[in-house]
């Protein structure tokens, strides 16, 4: 596992964090997918802790397409996963973060247990108090239905 800059997170976690803040720019309408992403990296510095290199950002931007790209199917995903409950209704940054490791699962480029890991790291840093234990839930869900 590579370090990168930024309080020695790892850059796989620090390319998840920034496919979550472009994937909530573009929900909230302030990117859109077809945009250079050059303004996001930009700023992201003062996000990410330290400057993206480009193993952070390559990785960031094919979550990011990814996400976009096959939204509904990831959506489709989630959804089979939620007991009692709506994808409407789930949280903004929840949801995103339920993209990501849909996406991810789906792919199978790393082991789903740290995927799920990595979702409950972005829960805890940006979600809300019970985005935790409702993102576990789901994301191991939907890691059990990929199996099947």
């Amino acid at each position: 596992m590579t370090i990168d800059a930024g309080q020695g997170r790892p850059e796989r976690t620090r390319g998840r964090e920034a496919a979550l803040q472009l994937l909530y720019r573009a929900e909230i309408g302030r990117l859109d997918a077809g945009d250079d992403l050059d303004a996001y990296w930009n700023e992201a510095a003062e996000y990410l802790d330290g400057e993206a290199g480009q193993s952070v950002r390559g990785f960031a931007e094919d979550i990011f397409r990814g996400v976009r790209g096959d939204q509904a199917a990831l959506d489709e995903l989630i959804s089979a996963s939620l007991q009692h409950w709506r994808i409407e209704r789930v949280a903004l940054i929840d949801k995103l973060i339920l993209r990501i490791a849909a996406f991810e699962l789906r792919r199978g480029s790393d082991p789903p247990i740290a995927v799920i890991d990595e979702s409950l790291e972005l829960a805890r840093r940006f979600g809300g108090d019970d985005s935790i234990r409702f993102v576990n839930g789901v994301v191991d869900g939907i890691r059990r239905n990929l199996e099947k």
